[in-house]
């Protein structure tokens, strides 16, 4: 029934079936071999009650269930906790040397090398994290997507180092090469190329950039880096005053939906383009939307988000008690909204 569960794709219960039945070594193995799957979907919270519903001993005995446990808390930002679930990865592929599938492992330290990069780029060792980088160049086979993420980290790395020419001139060639077989990397490519270029305040090239893959997949539905893209061009265009365009490619955000959090950015900057062109009651129409929409969702994480832009809002209309009360909530907890008049 388990099996059966999951090929449905029903993993939760299939795994709660598999430990009722006194079988954790079949749970454990449902998540190792879904594990790419629900990883490429980015579902950090269904992997978080998957991993915390096994038995925390069967996790410490298998690499693959920990460097899945170092990529989810890596997603929160618990970058304390990655190193050391990286060290007992490494320790326990150690010891269990000669059993673990060659490929596998080969793999699963490609994975730990650019973690370690991503952890190297963070903390603002940028020259550790492109070490690391080519270290898990090495051991990623190039149709993997994590493949073009390696690239992507390397290229922000050249940039934290002021290296803007190399950074972009390393994804341009992968992207012209066609290197990599799949969409994904591709996709990953541009993604870094115009992000590498908006950050650096090359903003017309940035915008040249997205404006070529809005051209090349603006077909698409349910792409990530075609709403980064969307997004990207509205903070430019807003930057410039160009209100008009701002407020369409915004638009686009909220209308594709891709994640939570970028439909919340869409929302916020749609309402902050309405405040700044003279319009407060569109923009607050908007934000009692994202309120609803949380409320209706239950989607208690997007909250602190919709008061802080709230607080930003009161104070760009020149209300410093109501925003200086946003703010506090921000900080202290959430507030009762029947009090506050924006």
């Amino acid at each position: 029934a388990s099996r059966w569960l999951a090929d449905l794709g029903d993993l939760e219960t299939a795994i709660a079936h598999a430990l009722e039945a006194d079988d954790p070594e079949l749970a454990a193995g449902i998540i190792e071999n879904r594990r790419k799957e629900l990883m490429l979907r980015e579902n950090w919270p269904l992997l978080s009650r998957l991993l915390n519903s096994l038995p925390q001993s069967i996790v410490a005995q298998r690499p693959v269930l920990l460097v899945v446990k170092a990529w989810e808390r890596r997603a929160v930002a618990d970058f304390t906790a990655v190193d050391s679930i990286l060290d007992r990865v490494e320790a326990a592929l150690s010891i269990q040397s000669g059993l673990v599938d060659e490929t596998v492992e080969s793999e699963l330290r490609g994975e730990i090398a650019w973690l370690r990069a991503f952890q190297g780029f963070y903390s603002g060792d940028f020259e550790q994290a492109i070490a690391f980088c080519h270290e898990a160049y090495e051991k990623i086979p190039p149709d993997r997507p994590l493949y073009a993420t390696i690239r992507q980290t390397e290229a922000f790395s050249l940039q934290g180092l002021g290296k803007i020419d190399q950074a972009t001139q390393l994804v341009q060639q992968a992207i012209e090469s066609r290197l990599d077989q799949t969409n994904v990397n591709l996709e990953t490519d541009w993604y870094t190329l115009f992000t590498v270029n908006y950050l650096a305040g090359k903003w017309v090239e940035a915008e040249r950039v997205a404006l070529n893959y809005i051209t090349l997949f603006g077909n698409q539905s349910a792409n990530p880096v075609l709403n980064a893209a969307f997004y990207i061009l509205g903070v430019i265009y807003y930057e410039w005053n160009a209100l008009d365009n701002a407020l369409y490619y915004f638009g686009l955000v909220i209308k594709e939906h891709v994640y939570d959090l970028s439909y919340q950015d869409g929302f916020f900057s749609l309402a902050l383009c309405h405040q700044v062109s003279g319009h407060p009651e569109k923009a607050n129409q908007l934000l009692n939307e994202m309120e609803n929409f949380i409320g209706s969702t239950r989607r208690a994480h997007l909250l602190t988000g919709l008061e802080a832009m709230r607080a930003r809002k009161a104070l760009m209309s020149g209300n410093r008690k109501v925003a200086i009360l946003w703010a506090n909530s921000v900080v202290l907890g959430p507030v009762s909204y029947t009090h506050l008049t924006l």
